[in-house]
């Protein structure tokens, strides 16, 4: 296992999250000035720390036997350690750890959108809503009418529910809904 220190150019992405999800390790946005952020993550090996940040350069790298965290560098609230959302998924005891994951009010829209139009994933990860050729946004719009009025995301309009329900976070929460929920 690797601790590497790096650079994401935010000219080619304009964001530092990793382009693979769920990790196997931590991750940590450490700073970032107008042309990078600057990173710091473990990894297993250069082949996948490629594919999830496609768009760095490595700073410093350090082999380490074990995850170290430090005031500095606590465990992120989202990492839960030598998981990841298949294991997650398979393992048949876990169904409270998975529903707490997601809040009530995005369970309730995922389940709404999945519902009256389609949430999708396909193999590489991108979420489609809606039939092939739709317009995303005015099918959320439909759907945003038979949200209930205490749910938070009544407020948002339909382009940023667009651009939350497309995150790669949601592939996961999607698989969520789907298995409890459906």
């Amino acid at each position: 296992m690797f601790l590497v220190k790096f650079k994401v150019s935010k000219n080619n992405s304009g964001d530092y999250r990793p382009a693979i999800w769920p990790v196997a390790y931590p991750y940590w946005l450490v700073n970032e000035d107008e042309h990078d952020f600057i990173m710091r993550a473990y990894v297993e090996d250069f082949v996948v720390y490629n594919l999830m940040w496609p768009f760095s350069y490595v700073i410093e790298t350090k082999e380490v036997d074990k995850i170290e965290y430090t005031d500095e560098f606590p465990q992120p609230a989202w990492y839960e350690p030598n998981n990841n959302i298949g294991d997650i998924i398979d393992n048949k005891n876990s169904d409270n750890k998975l529903k707490n994951l997601v809040n009530d009010d995005l369970v309730d829209l995922l389940k709404l959108v999945n519902e009256k139009v389609g949430i999708t994933v396909d193999d590489e990860g991108l979420v489609r809503i809606g039939v092939g050729g739709c317009d995303e946004t005015a099918e959320i719009e439909k759907c945003l009418q038979y949200l209930d009025y205490k749910n938070k995301y009544k407020e948002y309009d339909a382009k940023e529910i667009k651009m939350l329900l497309k995150e790669r976070e949601s592939a996961q929460y999607l698989m969520i809904v789907k298995k409890f929920y459906s």
